[in-house]
């Protein structure tokens, strides 16, 4: 069963999946609400913020958060952008904590524009670094007019740049994703373990810099049938009028 997030209106350094009772005394929600923008501190220093200055802004948008529209409902109603709305499994709920999925939210509606009309793209929510490697967590977007298969996604090519645009890695695509189709304007999360080795600078600091992602998606297969299957009937068309020419010349 898919569940879908309903676009609205959230403040990109407060919530951090985290709910609070609406009985709460207000300096205990107070001091949760500065927990929970501790809590994003690092991801947002790896998107070049200072963490200091997203909590004082956090307060300030509180107050005027009601007349805030997302930027994505803005630049899909005036650009060439395609809808892609979150659409979570229930395997996603326990895959992921509620922080990580609050990081999907604000990345696929606030902090990054739509996919573009016709393309399919993916978005680097965060990285954490391992041992042996990096576990990527993010938001595949299909902004095709066409559904997209797991088979099709593992003939794709996923690709880490920093912030001037050089790679520094590119793996062929063997994420975790809980659905079997991702259709036409949905949005899911993924999870992509990269070890150090296919990196091209595993000494690169995520926890400090910018990065993004780039995404190859794969041919489909079923053109490659359709293909096969037009030129098998091309054939059996060949091999009848080869019979018929060879009865015309008994006759």
């Amino acid at each position: 069963m898919k569940k879908t997030f309903v676009l609205s209106v959230l403040v990109l350094a407060a919530g951090c999946g985290t709910s609070t009772p609406s009985s709460m005394p207000v300096d205990e929600e107070l001091e949760s609400e500065n927990v929970l923008n501790e809590k994003m501190a690092h991801r947002l220093e790896q998107r070049g913020y200072e963490s200091e200055s997203v909590i004082q802004q956090s307060e300030e948008d509180e107050e005027t958060e009601e007349e805030l529209v997302s930027p994505a409902e803005i630049l899909f109603e005036t650009g060439n952008w395609s809808e892609a709305v979150l659409t979570l499994s229930e395997d996603d709920y326990e895959i992921y904590t509620e922080e990580q999925l609050q990081y999907f939210f604000e990345d696929n509606y606030e902090r990054f524009p739509p996919p573009e009309a016709g393309k399919f793209d993916a978005l680097a929510s965060v990285i954490f670094e391992e041992e042996d490697g990096i576990l990527l967590l993010g938001v595949l977007r299909n902004g095709t007019d066409e559904e997209v298969s797991q088979e099709r996604l593992v003939n794709s090519t996923l690709s880490i740049v920093d912030a001037t645009q050089s790679r520094l890695g590119r793996v062929d695509f063997s994420a975790e994703v809980t659905v079997d189709l991702i259709e036409s304007g949905e949005a899911v999360p993924f999870r992509e373990f990269i070890p150090y080795e296919k990196l091209r600078y595993p000494e690169f600091p995520f926890s400090e810099f910018q990065y993004f992602l780039t995404f190859e998606l794969g041919e489909a297969e079923e053109e490659e049938e359709e293909e096969e299957e037009e030129e098998e009937e091309t054939g059996e068309d060949d091999d009848g009028e080869d019979e018929d020419q060879e009865d015309e010349d008994d006759d």
